[in-house]
């Protein structure tokens, strides 16, 4: 083992006690998961995940006036001038993480479900709990208590807060010269007033205490461009940002921290092909570190000991990889990985043998056994986002025909309606908020 393998395993194995996590969640799989991913008209790169963490907007946004001083955007972004609407204000709350085994058995194969053979009317739910974390539905943020208010435009891919107002990612219109991972950056500053716009990555990763937003971008919106992370400030208004390179011709899709470590997917700018998973030591100065036995990364789990994701021998199968060797800890085949619960236990997936993916599941996080699963495509139902609630349930994003509801998984089985039954078009469509 090298200095670089040492310091990652220091900085992943010390995150359980260097951080105080707040309430834990959010959430995709990998591109080919493209059941899990909501039908927001934009293409993932390599993979997309969440963690569970109740999203805190900054209180700096009860402020009202402009930010002074603001610095600029990075390099090839746009200025514009839209004003906002309201100022938002919220109250976070916390819960502790716990550190699951670190050596976990081999996982069993997972257990078939048999299929209803019914449509279920999403208003035949019945209702039950609570979202607990931020979300937009088309313009309005809701912030996981009573509390709401508008955003200048619609239509984004994510949302996390960042120097004291918000980062935003949509789709950028490529016209073909892009892959479909490029979308437009965007930061809403304290008044929710963009204050620049710039190519970049439609991902975005927050560490666990909510004070680092990682985020990519792009020299230029070509297909010859120079990428770059970039890591700045979550919470707060401080201007001070990390900036990582990333070799030429490769747009980079934040993943998850783990301590002063990055754990990021690497994808060609111009076709979208993978070019494996990789991490930077943002406390060091050695170049990124590809992580071995991994074709696309999901989640960094809570106490950063391991990361999830597909297998590069078999992009299929779901497995939990320790970073430094790069050897599996378990492997489950036909499921795709998404992100670990708040608490380390448990880590979402989906169940793709074909296709589409046909049961999403909670799975124990230090076996891969199947906890509990729902079959809703079936039954008539889409499941277009998945995220973990800040009490631990999983928060589904479900449509049928041009209606949606957002769903609430528990770990026991029980599914009941989050939400009220809405309408479903460019409008009013959810994006659950970016969690650590």
């Amino acid at each position: 083992m090298n200095d670089d393998d040492r310091r990652l395993a220091e900085s992943l194995h010390r995150r359980a006690n260097a951080f105080s996590p707040q309430q834990a969640e959010l959430a995709d799989v990998v591109h080919r998961a493209r059941g899990i991913r909501r039908r927001r008209r934009t293409a993932v790169s390599v993979a997309a995940v969440a963690a569970v963490a109740a999203i805190a907007v900054p209180t700096s946004l009860t402020l009202g006036g402009p930010q002074a001083g603001i610095a600029p955007g990075p390099a090839g972004s746009t200025t514009s001038s839209h004003a906002p609407s309201s100022t938002p204000t919220t109250t976070p709350t916390t819960t502790p993480a716990t550190t699951p085994p670190t050596t976990p058995p081999t996982a069993p194969s997972s257990t078939a479900q048999s299929a209803p053979t019914s449509t279920l009317r999403l208003a035949d739910i019945k209702t039950g709990g609570l979202i607990r974390i931020g979300w937009l539905q088309g313009r309005t943020w809701h912030n996981g208590t009573s509390d709401s208010w508008r955003l200048p435009t619609g239509d984004y891919s994510a949302v996390t807060p960042y120097r004291g107002g918000f980062l935003v990612t949509r789709p950028h219109a490529s016209g073909g010269a892009l892959s479909g991972a490029v979308a437009d950056v965007t930061w809403l500053d304290n008044n929710l007033k963009p204050q620049w716009t710039t190519c970049g990555n439609q991902r975005l990763a927050i560490s666990p205490d909510l004070m680092r937003v990682a985020y990519s971008t792009l020299s230029a919106c070509s297909s010859s461009a120079h990428g770059t992370l970039h890591v700045g400030i979550g919470s707060g208004m401080a201007n001070g940002e990390q900036t990582e390179p990333v070799p030429g011709g490769q747009l980079a899709e934040p993943v998850g921290f783990a301590d002063q470590v990055l754990v990021y997917n690497a994808a060609a700018i111009a076709d979208g092909t993978p070019a494996g998973v990789w991490y930077v030591d943002l406390a060091g100065s050695s170049a990124p570190r590809r992580i071995k036995g991994l074709a696309n990364a999901s989640a960094v789990d809570t106490t950063g000991q391991l990361v999830a994701g597909q297998s590069a021998a078999d992009p299929q199968a779901g497995v939990l990889v320790d970073p430094v060797t790069g050897r599996p800890v378990w492997s489950q085949p036909d499921w795709l990985l998404g992100s670990f619960s708040g608490d380390g236990k448990y880590l979402y997936a989906a169940h793709s043998a074909g296709a589409e993916p046909d049961r999403y599941a909670i799975l124990d996080a230090s076996t891969g056994a199947v906890v509990t699963s729902v079959d809703l495509s079936s039954r008539g139902i889409t499941v277009d986002d998945v995220t973990w609630n800040a009490d631990g349930t999983l928060l589904l994003h479900v449509t049928q025909g041009d209606h949606q509801a957002i769903l609430d998984l528990t770990p026991a089985g029980d599914l009941t309606r989050a939400t009220k039954v809405m309408p479903y078009d460019a409008a009013h469509r959810i994006v659950f908020a970016t969690q650590p």
